[in-house]
């Protein structure tokens, strides 16, 4: 009797898999997040394309300086001005240079805090490369984390080329350098958002017919007890669920939560799971819809 062929072993896993850090947050719906935390060279090439965009501005900043003073050189050196002109000229250049060093400081240290106060923890380099600053507990960056880790920056900067930085961030686990342990923050992956057509467009049931608000009404007896911020929720656990960050397990049980809420049926497995998440946060935003109007 012949034997059957010894299986092949098991493909050994990539060692870049083992430099992707995982970063766990729970919600109090006990719902688990996980994103994949930003290493070192995804953030350096960020780095390099901001201070790119830094050194144009500087050198725009510094042309515009150059031309000023080279208006005031003239009369500096006119024969004919009186001692008490040239003195006052000498000291609106002093004045400019004095006003270039405080624009200059401006620029380089409110450049990243404008931008990721504006544009939610990205800057024009990390929107590139496809990362975002967070906070540890899954938040969105306030001002108080943002002004604080960019000010830390001077620190991870020295000596010189962000050795202190890359020193902290090559022992943290999390690749955080001491601007983002001093304002517990992490650079993440960037998620695509999440908008409800895109949650409609993945599912492949039917869903609420013509009038949704009034069907998810009769579904959903409890759905007006629905916050937005549980909407969200919703919004964000399909995203994950997409792109297999949230297991199904999990997402089961947040369906069950939410039906027992809504007065439905709770799902006991992943697809009624799913469709009933769609289905209310389709109701909710036609119960939303609905208020709006006059």
């Amino acid at each position: 009797m012949s034997s059957s062929p010894d299986p092949l072993p098991p493909k050994p896993p990539s060692p870049w898999k083992e430099l992707e850090t995982r970063h766990r947050v729970e919600t109090p719906e006990s719902v688990a997040f996980a994103y994949t935390v930003v290493g070192i060279g995804n953030r350096s090439l960020a780095a390099i394309l901001d201070a790119a965009i830094l050194a144009v501005l500087n050198v725009l900043l510094l042309s515009l300086v150059a031309g000023l003073l080279s208006s005031l050189e003239g009369p500096i050196n006119a024969p004919e001005q009186t001692a008490w002109m040239q003195e006052q000229t000498e000291w609106v250049a002093g004045l400019i240079l004095a006003l270039v060093l405080l624009l200059h400081f401006l620029l380089n240290a409110g450049y990243f805090v404008l931008f990721e106060l504006l544009w939610n923890g990205q800057t024009p380099g990390k929107r590139w490369v496809g990362i975002r600053v967070i906070r540890q507990g899954g938040r969105p960056v306030d001002f108080l984390s943002v002004v604080v880790r960019n000010l830390v920056r001077v620190v991870d900067f020295l000596p010189l080329s962000y050795l202190v930085g890359l020193t902290v961030m090559w022992v943290d686990s999390q690749a955080r350098r001491l601007g983002d342990l001093a304002a517990g923050t992490l650079v993440v992956k960037d998620q695509a958002p999440l908008t409800l057509e895109r949650v409609l467009t993945a599912s492949r049931k039917p869903h609420l017919a013509a009038d949704p608000g009034a069907k998810a009404s009769l579904a959903f007896p409890g759905i007006r007890n629905l916050r937005h911020r549980d909407y969200a929720l919703l919004q964000e656990s399909l995203q994950r669920f997409d792109q297999g960050v949230l297991n199904g397990q999990t997402l089961v049980r947040l369906a069950q939560i939410i039906a027992r809420r809504v007065g439905a049926e709770p799902p006991q497995d992943i697809h009624a799971g799913r469709l009933l998440l769609e289905r209310v946060a389709q109701g909710y935003q036609a119960l939303e819809t609905e208020k709006e109007k006059p």
